[in-house]
């Protein structure tokens, strides 16, 4: 049985989900070795792999507690916000933000599943190909 994640969804303009639309298709059928799992409801900007799963979804809002002085991890050209507590812990689940690209993706990485560089190498790769930059890390 296939499994499924849900995800509730972004109101995306239409320049949105065109690149969120180009985004999706560029990421893999497989992540690190974990199969693609159905996300729900239809439509949504957002792939996932694995159980529990690693999901990417686009057209995220920024988290609260980010800021302009919060860090920013770099991996390939492409920004992401990390939570302190969250990087340093191996074990914990990361939950990562893109900075400086339009619209905004969040890949989320169950504690089971780390370390996130695969991952986070693909994911980078497609943003770079399909979003607009609007910004670098400081």
């Amino acid at each position: 049985m296939q499994r499924r994640h849900h995800r509730r969804l972004p109101e995306l303009s239409r320049a949105d989900s065109t690149a969120c639309s180009a985004l999706m298709s560029l990421l893999p059928d497989e992540m690190e070795g974990l199969d693609e799992v159905e996300v729900t409801p239809p439509g949504a900007p957002a792939r996932a792999w694995g159980s529990p799963a690693v999901v990417v979804t686009c057209g995220v809002t920024m988290p609260a507690d980010f800021n302009e002085a919060s860090p920013c991890e770099e991996i390939n050209g492409v920004g992401w916000f990390v939570r302190p507590d969250e990087f340093g812990d191996n074990e914990a689940d990361l939950d990562m933000t893109t900075i400086g690209f339009s619209p905004a993706v969040r890949l989320q990485v169950p504690g089971e599943h780390r370390p996130p560089a695969g991952a986070l190498v693909t994911v980078s790769d497609a943003i770079k190909v399909s979003l607009e930059q609007t910004s670098t890390c400081a």
